[in-house]
């Protein structure tokens, strides 16, 4: 790869690129470490399925893999990171302060769109994602965190959340939620006097 500057109408100049700036981009037909890394972050963080990544590093990257390849990785990532997710959530449930959500989200199948449900939980810097085909207390209790906790719980006002209030220091209404509600009584009072007449007198 050469950067390329005119200097002039017949003056052209090239330079070479920067050797510690040049991709880490494998030839066609290398499988050495930088194949591996990339296939590996693209199946595993890239939100994506194995199909996918492996049709990417072929197309993107002029790195074509299969999906044996790219499948092993995903095992071998996830073995190396075994113990990390119960760890996390012991983390994350001695946090004084913990904020949980989740949403809905459709997940492409072989027959049909599935709906699934996306749940995130974070504390600080440390965050948890999980995803469940169902929104209640089988997916809260089994994912491990809520139950037996005891801080401040941030959340929205779904009704599965309230078994969990009685063992909480307190529980603060998510303020996204707050403002979309309010955002809606303004819409529906174009006028503003009936938010008006519903507020504080003076």
């Amino acid at each position: 790869m050469a950067g390329h500057c005119t200097l002039g109408p017949w003056q052209p100049s090239r330079s070479r690129f920067p050797r510690r700036l040049e991709p880490p981009v494998p030839s066609r037909g290398t499988d050495g470490s930088n194949v591996r890394a990339a296939t590996a972050l693209l199946a595993c963080a890239g939100h994506m399925s194995i199909s996918r990544a492996t049709d990417l590093m072929g197309v993107l990257l002029d790195a074509p893999v299969s999906t044996g390849f790219s499948g092993g990785l995903v095992k071998r990532v996830a073995d190396r990171l075994a113990g990390f997710e119960s760890a996390l959530k012991t983390a994350l449930r001695a946090s004084p302060v913990l904020h949980h959500d989740e949403t809905p989200a459709r997940v492409a199948a072989d027959d049909d769109d599935r709906l699934l449900y996306v749940y995130t939980v974070r504390a600080d810097r440390l965050v948890w994602f999980g995803a469940a085909d169902n929104r209640g207390h089988a997916a809260l209790d089994g994912f491990g965190i809520l139950p037996g906790y005891r801080g401040i719980l941030v959340r929205d006002d779904y009704t599965a959340y309230a078994k969990y209030d009685k063992h909480l220091a307190g529980v603060q209404l998510c303020c996204a939620h707050l403002l979309r509600s309010l955002r809606g009584i303004g819409e529906l009072d174009e006028q503003g006097s009936r938010v008006q007449a519903a507020g504080p007198s003076r």
